[in-house]
This record gives C-alpha cells, structure tokens and sequence, in this order.
C-alpha cells in the first residue's frame, strides 16, 4: 500500500536518491507522462522543419530514423533506472562517469532542458504574437509573457511526478480531441492534408533563390530530427524509475520513440504545411527577409493552431505545452541537484534546484533568439546526449554485462568511485572528433560518427583499466 508523503517529500521527489517500491507507480501512469511528451509542440516543429528543408518523404524517414534510435535508447536505458530506482543523473553516477564525473553530463543534460524550456516557451509566444498582433521580439512584450510563464513552470512542477501526471492526464485527451476536430472539420475540406504529402521542401527551389540539394536537405533532417532522440532516452530514466516491472515500459518506449518521432512529426508536417502562407506572412511584416521568415514559419507550429481555431487553439497550445514543460523543468531540476550535489556539495533542495532552473531558461528566452537558434544547437546537442546516453549503455551491458568487469546491480551510490576516467574521456573524445569535422564541412550527420566512437572506446578504455572505475570502493575511503 501507498503511504502518504509530506509535502517536503513531495516537493525534493527522490532527486538524489533511490524511490522506494512503495512508492512506485502503474505503467498507464507512466504512459500517460511519454504520450504527453511526445504530443509536445516541439515535435510539431521538428515535422515543420525537416518536411521543409527535406520534403516530406525524406523529412519523414529522417523523422523515422530518430525515432528508432530513440526507442532503443528507452528500450536499454529505462530498465537500468527502473531497476535501480534512479534518475538519469544517478545513474551516470553509477554506469559510466563516476560521482563527480557526473557532474560532467548533468550539466549537459541540465542545459538541455533548460533550453527546451526556452524554445517550448517561445513557442507559446509565437501563437500569442500571431493572435494579438505584437512584436514578439520587443523586450517588454517578453517580460510581460514569459516571466509569468516560467513562474507557472516553476510552480506546477514543484510537486513532483504526481502533478506531471495529473497535467498530462487533462492535457492530453484535449489535445487529441483538437487534433482531430481540425484534420476532419478545418484542414479535410480543403485539400490541405494531401498536398502536405506531396510537398517537395527546399529541393524544388532554385538554388539561387534559396533551395538546397537533395542529399543536403536530407541531412539537415537528419540532424534536427536526431538532437532529441539519445536525450528522450536518458530522460525516460527520470519516469521509469517509477516503474514497478520491466512489461510497463514497452508502451512507453513506443510513444516516447515512435509516437514523437513519426505520428506527431507527420501531423506536424501537415499542419505547419497548411498555415505556412499565413505565417510566413506574418514574418515578412516584421520585416524579416524571405529566407528567415521561411525558416521561421516552418518552426512556428502555435501560430498555425492559433490560425485553425482563434483563442480556442491558443488555449490547446498552452495545454499542450504545459505538460511538456512540467516534464522539462522536473528533468533540469534533477541534473541541478546532481551538478550542486557532487560539484559544489550543496543541496539546497530540488525546490530551489528547479527555481534556478527556470530562472536560467528565463534569462536565455530573454536575451536569445532561441527558435533561430534551435536548429544547429541541436546539431551539437545530438552529438553530446548520444556519447552520454552510449556510455551509460556501453558501460551497463558491454563493459559490466558481457566483459563482466563490474556488478550490474548498484549496492551503495556512495561507493561508487569518485571519477570513471574512461566514461569521462570517452564523452570528451566522442564529443570533439565528430562536432571538429562536422564544423569543416568534412562530416555533415556528425552522430554517426559519435555513437559507435563512444561505444567502442569506452568499452575498449574500460577493458584495459581491468574494470577498475567500475567496481565499488570500500565506504570508508569515499570522501563525499
């Protein structure tokens, strides 16, 4: 039976310890967080953009290929977390980087929650521009709408999974219900649908007016669609390990994978393709050239709910977004108190770690052009989360598992050694050879290169130390 937590329980929500198995939760609880994940604009404007710059076809295999890429790492990555009870942060605490290693890739993942909840935010305020009319760039108008936006984050999120859940719970239905009245009454009649499938993207333009080439529309695709899909692997960590059997995580894998990478994306295609006039429009009367207004529309999902149903449809982006920025705002709060735990020795609270948090994302929303942005920082963003979430794969089923140079099983985060160099160097390596060649122009899809890199490495490092980073250390000489 469930006992009763208090309301400071609540509130910290097992940030650097384990969850209990009395406090565990059912796998339609856990399904519900990933579907509502996955219905998150942003996956929307990764539709838009890749249907754009690839076609929809190919923007769509791009699409497709994130998504595999993305249910693999769940498949691999949540059973460690639902076995051990930990977060994503804990668990590269224990598989691949250390104590304070840790550090390292939470920091990561803390500013890429932290960005994406910038970019979700300023999702939000592209519909309210499109709807009111204002500026969305004017310093004032950004105060007076994300301020209170990320005070809303902060605060729906400081109760933990619970209220995650209960959010996603509302947000989701009502989201689909939207769905399906705008495909069936809005966009049928008008033909729209169909010609989203048949839409070339940038190949069909000329070259001297902005098109690109094939294969380079292609692998742009490639890479937005892949900034993602190793993060929603390790992320799924900080859900599933409230996990109770490992039968629960199948239907999450598939809406955390496919449902955000080939559902929601198609939809996106659709619906960014049926309003692009409108929104490119928009754009052009901010006085924005025809190349970056065309980028812009292409990202700007909220306004294309806004032009399908006025105030309702603006109503249906804030719900859609809240539940995903509940999702983010928990997520960076965890890799907060991780990054203070082990590299400052503070723990002021997840509490406190989560106000930090938004107040971070604030200031980026703020003082970046984040949606202008978005698109070669996730580039990178791929290249970091898949050498983090590799190691932690490489290191629990490779270097532990099949080479059997450490336990499996976790007994003590306090005797796990303060530094797993070959982890650490794995992610240093993995992360500078790809990003190196992909800034020359030499490699244009740098995660291919990235993953097997980090896969191979850290496995080979691991074995010449003889397992050394990865066995437990006696308490008594962990200094903490």
């Amino acid at each position: 039976m469930e006992q009763k937590r208090s309301l400071s329980e609540i509130v910290e929500d097992y940030a650097l310890k384990r969850i209990p198995m009395s406090d565990r939760k059912s796998w339609f609880a856990l399904l519900t967080i990933f579907v509502g994940f996955a219905t998150a604009l942003f996956f929307f404007l990764v539709g838009g953009v890749v249907s754009t710059v690839a076609g929809f076809f190919w923007g769509i295999v791009a699409a497709f290929i994130a998504g595999a890429a993305a249910f693999v790492y769940i498949i691999l990555i949540a059973p460690i977390a639902l076995r051990e009870g930990l977060s994503c942060d804990l668990c590269s605490r224990a598989f691949g980087f250390g104590r304070r290693g840790s550090v390292l890739s939470s920091a990561v993942y803390a500013f890429s929650l932290i960005l994406f909840l910038a970019v979700e935010s300023a999702i939000i305020m592209g519909g309210l521009a499109y709807l009111l009319g204002f500026n969305p760039n004017d310093f004032v108008i950004k105060l007076l709408v994300y301020v209170p936006l990320f005070a809303i984050w902060a605060i729906l999120t400081m109760f933990g999974f619970d209220l995650v859940n209960r959010v996603a719970l509302v947000a989701v239905p009502l989201m689909f219900l939207f769905l399906a009245w705008a495909f069936i009454f809005v966009l049928g009649p008008t033909g729209a649908i169909g010609n989203a499938f048949s839409n070339p993207g940038l190949a069909a333009v000329p070259l001297d007016k902005g098109g690109i080439p094939q294969a380079v529309g292609f692998f742009i695709a490639l890479n937005v669609a892949f900034g993602v899909a190793p993060l929603i692997g390790v992320a799924s960590a900080d859900f599933a390990r409230y996990g109770r059997r490992n039968e629960d995580l199948v239907p999450t894998a598939f809406a955390g994978g496919f449902g955000a990478y080939f559902i929601v994306p198609i939809l996106g295609a659709m619906v960014i393709f049926a309003g692009f006039p409108q929104v490119f429009a928009f754009f052009k009367s901010l006085g924005l050239p025809d190349g970056a207004a065309g980028s812009a529309a292409a990202g700007s999902p909220a306004m294309v709910f806004v032009i399908l149903a006025g105030w309702l449809g603006m109503v249906l982006v804030f719900l859609s977004q809240v539940k995903i920025q509940t999702f983010n705002a928990y997520g960076a709060s965890l890799a907060v108190a991780n990054v203070f735990s082990m590299g400052a020795n503070w723990k002021p609270g997840r509490g406190w770690d989560l106000i930090i948090a938004c107040a971070l994302g604030l200031v980026f929303v703020l003082t970046a052009d984040v949606l202008g942005l978005v698109q070669e920082i996730l580039v990178y963003l791929g290249i970091f989360t898949g050498a983090w979430a590799t190691i932690i794969v490489a290191d629990h089923y490779l270097v532990r598992r099949w080479l059997k140079l450490g336990s499996e099983n976790i007994r003590d985060l306090d005797a796990v050694p303060a530094f797993n160099w070959p982890g650490i160097v794995t992610y240093i390596v993995s992360f500078a050879i790809p990003s190196y060649l992909y800034a020359t122009g030499a490699l244009p899809v740098p995660f291919v290169l990235s993953i097997p890199l980090a896969l191979v490495l850290h496995t080979v490092l691991s074995s010449v130390t003889g397992g050394r980073y990865q066995r437990e250390v006696e308490a008594a000489a962990v200094v903490t």
